[in-house]
């Protein structure tokens, strides 16, 4: 069993199915998860995005997802979602690597994204890999909860 990385830069390289798995991992997984129509239109919409998909023995076990702004050398982290059974063993962060990797070479020099502030967990993830704290967004998201901005530049 060999783990392997699946990047995605067009919405036609995605199949229904495995859209519909990234639903279901966002939903039943995420503190935030995002509606079906949310997801059709982020993922369809005029736009460059970068999906990268964790996968073994073709089973989905998690996915990191961004938005991409070329012109100002700009990602937006979007989601990222890992199942709860392979948690801990370091598919979060190999997942944001190889992404942070994969736009690197696509000239992105900086990141940006959004946690819940009590997601700490996620923060230790993030900061593990330089991100910083630059901003606090009260009642970002719809449970009323605070944002902590974080960004990193390469």
């Amino acid at each position: 069993m060999t783990q392997k990385y699946k990047v995605i830069l067009r919405a036609e390289d995605l199949n229904a199915s495995a859209l519909f798995i990234l639903f279901e991992m966002d939903r039943d997984h995420f503190p935030t998860p995002w509606s079906k129509e949310a997801w059709y239109k982020v993922f369809f919409s005029v736009g460059q995005r970068l999906l990268l998909i964790a996968e073994e023995d073709d089973v989905i076990l998690g996915f990191a997802l961004f938005d991409i702004t070329s012109a100002d050398s700009f990602a937006h982290l979007l989601k990222i979602v890992v199942g709860p059974n392979v948690r801990g063993v370091g598919i979060g962060k190999n997942l944001l690597s190889a992404s942070i990797m994969v736009l690197k070479e696509r000239n992105i020099k900086s990141f940006f994204l959004e946690v819940e502030e009590h997601n700490s967990h996620a923060i230790n993830l993030y900061e593990s890999l330089g991100f910083k704290i630059i901003h606090q967004k009260k009642q970002f998201y719809s449970s009323g909860t605070t944002a902590l901005i974080m960004t990193l530049n390469v």
